[in-house]
């Protein structure tokens, strides 16, 4: 081979490499990605989003919880349980015989009130409805004064999936 020759052969070697780099490291036809904004429409994306136009359904757990206070005045309380019957369960247990069971929740938050003429309980979906619902049964029982809150918590549902 002459010098030409060699020449044309290095040419001819490094486009095929060249060529076979690019084929390699390109998608294949309708994987690429989408451009912004391009809805997913079967020629572009990956096969697993193609003819899918909704993601899969959201499953949510319950959760519960409850509040109990003892003959002594303490208040137990229990939140985050799978069942209402293991919160009333725990919550009864750990507070001891003769104890009172205030409240018992299921996926939201519960609140007590300390007030002169008696502690209120309440609960609802977040911490401010149920402070809100608390203090207008505070002032419903003529209570002077309904804002020194001494519990807040929530028993919120868990995303599984």
């Amino acid at each position: 081979m002459n010098k030409s020759q060699d020449k044309l052969f290095l040419k001819i070697v490094f486009l095929f490499f060249f060529c076979a780099a690019s084929f390699a490291q390109a998608p294949p036809p309708g994987r690429g990605p989408c451009p912004v904004g391009a809805p997913v429409n079967g020629s572009c994306g990956s096969p697993s989003n193609q003819g899918h136009s909704t993601p899969p359904a959201e499953y949510w757990q319950d959760r519960f919880g409850a509040m109990a206070v003892s003959p002594r005045g303490e208040l137990i309380v229990i939140e985050g349980q799978r069942s209402a019957r293991r919160a009333k369960r725990l919550v009864l247990d750990d507070c001891g015989k003769d104890c009172i069971l205030l409240m018992e929740v299921r996926n939201a938050c519960q609140v007590l009130l300390k007030a002169p003429l008696g502690d209120v309980a309440a609960g609802g979906g977040t911490i401010s409805v149920a402070i809100d619902k608390a203090r207008a049964q505070c002032t419903a029982a003529g209570n002077p004064t309904c804002e020194t809150i001494f519990y807040q918590g929530c028993s919120l549902p868990v995303r599984i999936h």
